[in-house]
């Protein structure tokens, strides 16, 4: 647990102030005992300077004992162990030496024989050497020592416990402002303010070093919160423009976790982009494209090099990519990139089946007209009701050829068409509109569309989306039994709306549903001449919704009905984006 700095003050405050106790209570008896001792001194010194000043010995006697009648303490004069002089009489007195005072320490005297502590102070006086002592009695000199060593220790207790409180004043008022600095940038650093506020530190702190240190924190803090927001920024513009790429990119570190993903390369993986960020790329079920992806981004990470390679899926649609990864620099992180070639590989497969296709759907009304066209050359003279049935029968297959041809230049227009003019567009209002188109054309039809907003907003193109919806549409009213009921639903699913085109119609055999989107493909072929299609609708519908990076799914049951799902994901602008606070 962290202390404060105040508490930190306070605990060091309550050492110091027992330690200097301990002290004083150390000091104070050695100091009162010198004090008494000096005193001694000092005064049997004066009281010889001034008996020397006399001219003869009972002069100076006499002088002594003058002084003596004005202290407390006791004077004995000697001459070379002779008394001469005391000025306290006393039959049996013992003279302890002050210094061999401690040795007494505890013990009791009476008043019979009391004991003295005296201080000698040795001098010559008309060539003769005499000796003054100055003696206070034993009890009398404790008494004094324990009265002065209380006096002492109380006043120095007191100077103690004043300077105590008056540098604990002066530090409160000195660290008073960086209480206010830290308590001013506590909720920019808990995360509650974006910015440190301007710091008020009181009329001490305001011409103070700590305003300085509060102007400069504040200064920082908006340099800061400046360069986060271009850094946010930057960040926006170069995921806004990875987000526009066609190619897909991973950004992985040392440990295989996905540190960013686009959308493209979400698409190609097959896996959403919430799903893809902050988990191993090893996390996820192991397609042949996983596989490829971690292969070789463990290479780069491995050998610090650039390594390329290339997939293609063995299943129904076939995918095209060439994969590039590549090491950041003195970093332990590498970067993937997936190219997509399926539309350069689709494009070579189309032009063969487009001659297969076309030549086979082709052939039978170009027979049909030229078994007719030949039938009127050789019989001139048919009737008037055969002539209607044949000429009938010619325009009917010139009619199929031409739609057939038409659908054909659609689909080849569609694959080669980029979507650089793209714009953001309501599928709502592209849905309310077909819907206002078929009931014009189909007035008996029910119809009815749910939707979970009024605005679902994608990027492309609305003549196409309307194209891709009207061929769903008038599929579900061809067949289906009249008077046709159709339901369309659009809800949101996390970046993604999802739209369903849902009939009561004939519905699809389970082994036709996987090819229905083929080209020149048709459940019932018969039923499909009859009402004038070649198979091409929905490969139309697929294509576009590809172009537009969405998926279409089909599901059918004999009897009941047909729903064609579309997932078409909603424009950046709509999606909601987290930039840092």
């Amino acid at each position: 647990m962290q202390i404060s700095f105040r508490k930190r003050s306070i605990i060091a405050f309550i050492i110091l102030f027992l330690i200097f106790c301990g002290l004083i209570l150390l000091i104070a008896p050695w100091s009162v005992n010198q004090l008494i001792l000096h005193n001694l001194k000092n005064r049997a010194s004066l009281i010889v300077n001034s008996a020397t000043k006399e001219a003869t010995l009972q002069q100076m006697v006499q002088k002594i004992s003058t002084l003596s009648n004005y202290t407390y303490y006791r004077l004995t004069l000697y001459s070379e162990d002779h008394l001469i002089f005391d000025s306290r009489p006393s039959a049996k007195t013992e003279f302890i030496p002050y210094e061999l005072k401690d040795q007494l320490d505890g013990k009791k005297f009476s008043l019979e024989n009391p004991q003295y502590l005296y201080v000698n102070v040795f001098f010559d006086f008309l060539n003769n050497p005499y000796e003054l002592r100055a003696s206070l009695p034993y009890e009398y000199a404790m008494i004094l020592f324990h009265q002065l060593e209380l006096v002492v220790m109380g006043i120095s207790f007191v100077l103690l416990l004043f300077f105590s409180f008056l540098s604990w004043g002066i530090l409160e008022t000195l660290s008073s402002p960086m209480r206010r600095v830290i308590e001013g940038i506590r909720p920019y650093q808990s995360g509650k303010m974006e910015t440190i506020p301007d710091l008020y530190l009181g009329k001490l702190g305001k011409y103070s070093e700590f305003q300085e240190l509060a102007n400069t924190l504040t200064s920082l803090s908006m340099k800061v919160k400046s360069k986060l927001i271009d850094l946010t920024r930057e960040k926006n513009e170069k995921e806004a423009i990875l987000e526009s790429l066609s190619e897909g990119i991973i950004a992985i570190d040392a440990s295989m976790i996905i540190t960013y993903a686009n959308f493209s390369a979400s698409r190609m993986l097959g896996i959403s982009k919430k799903l893809l960020i902050g988990r191993e790329l090893t996390s996820f079920e192991q397609t042949d494209l996983l596989k490829k992806c971690v292969e070789i981004l463990s290479s780069a990470l491995e050998n610090h090099t650039y390594v390329s390679d290339s997939f293609s899926s063995s299943n129904r649609k076939k995918l095209h990519l060439d994969l590039i990864a590549a090491p950041i620099p003195y970093e332990k992180r590498a970067i993937l990139v997936l190219q997509d070639n399926s539309n350069h590989y689709r494009v070579l497969e189309m032009g063969k089946d487009f001659v297969a296709n076309a030549s086979h759907e082709l052939r039978t009304p170009i027979t049909i007209i030229r078994g007719f066209a030949e039938t009127l050359h050789d019989m001139p003279d048919l009737s008037k009701q055969m002539l209607e049935e044949i000429t009938e029968k010619i325009v009917r297959n010139c009619h199929r050829m031409d739609t057939l041809v038409k659908n054909l230049l659609t689909l080849a227009d569609l694959e080669n068409l980029p979507l650089s003019k793209s714009l953001d567009c309501n599928v709502c209002d592209i849905v309310d509109n077909c819907k206002h188109l078929l009931l014009i054309i189909h007035p008996e039809i029910e119809i009815e569309v749910f939707k979970e907003k009024l605005a679902f907003i994608v990027r492309g193109s609305p003549d196409l989306l309307e194209l891709a919806f009207m061929n769903l549409l008038e599929n579900a009213v061809k067949y289906s039994h009249p008077p046709a009921h159709l339901t369309i639903s659009l809800k949101e699913l996390d970046e993604e709306v999802e739209i369903t085109f849902q009939d009561k119609g004939i519905g699809i055999p389970p082994q036709d549903i996987e090819h229905i989107f083929e080209r020149f493909y048709t459940v019932n072929k018969a039923r499909s001449r009859k009402l004038g299609g070649a198979g091409l609708g929905l490969s139309i519908v697929k294509t576009v919704i590809e172009k537009h990076d969405g998926k279409i799914s089909v599901e059918s049951v004999l009897g009941e009905g047909t729903t064609f799902t579309i997932i078409l994901p909603l424009s950046q602008k709509a999606r909601p984006r987290i930039t840092p606070s």
